[in-house]
């Protein structure tokens, strides 16, 4: 999987001091590219459901983009989920990044209740450099986050209930369905 971007500024125009609507002070000189996710993925080879590897985004818990690694396996006739992932955060706002400054280590476990329902609970740990006044450099800090989530899917109808904490407080709680009737051609 690639997702990417490149900006050149390919009328040469390069303004004095702030860019104008179609040219920036870089000039042609200096493309500016970026990498939004570069995964590499294994998937249905028993019992390994998916292995990744490279910049992705998380498929369980809270969204978080990572560069790093991520197995989700599957037991007792794909009824049992067992997953884990982790690596260095990525955070599109940061100009420069330490290898080892922003980290984070995940894993759940999914049963599935019955063909169409699942119940999920996953644990993370964050640890990242918090910026300080005037964007120096900050504390560290680690934060552990946790939390269930009951999916339902049938034909017509998808939804999704959730409910996570931070250290020692509630965090998030939340829903979500999808209906959808092809043969009257409504979706809601």
């Amino acid at each position: 999987t690639l997702s990417a971007a490149l900006w050149i500024d390919v009328d040469g125009h390069v303004p004095a001091g702030d860019p104008d609507l179609f040219g920036d002070s870089q000039g042609l000189a200096q493309p500016l590219g970026v990498i939004y996710a570069l995964t590499a993925e294994w998937r249905r080879s028993q019992p390994i459901e998916r292995l990744a590897l490279g910049r992705q985004q998380a498929l369980h818990g809270l969204p978080v983009t990572f560069d790093g690694g991520a197995l989700d396996l599957r037991f007792l006739e794909r009824r049992l989920l067992l997953f884990a992932f982790g690596g260095h955060t990525v955070h599109f706002f940061q100009a420069e990044s330490g290898c080892f400054e922003n980290w984070l280590a995940s894993a759940g476990a999914g049963f599935r209740i019955t063909p169409s329902v699942q119940l999920e609970i996953d644990s993370r740990f964050l640890h990242e450099r918090v910026l300080g006044r005037g964007g120096d450099s900050g504390a560290t800090v680690g934060t552990n986050s946790y939390g269930a989530t009951l999916t339902a899917r049938w034909d017509t109808l998808q939804g999704k209930l959730f409910a996570r904490g931070m250290n020692r407080d509630s965090s998030h709680v939340g829903g979500a369905f999808h209906l959808q009737v092809p043969n009257a051609c409504v979706g809601v």
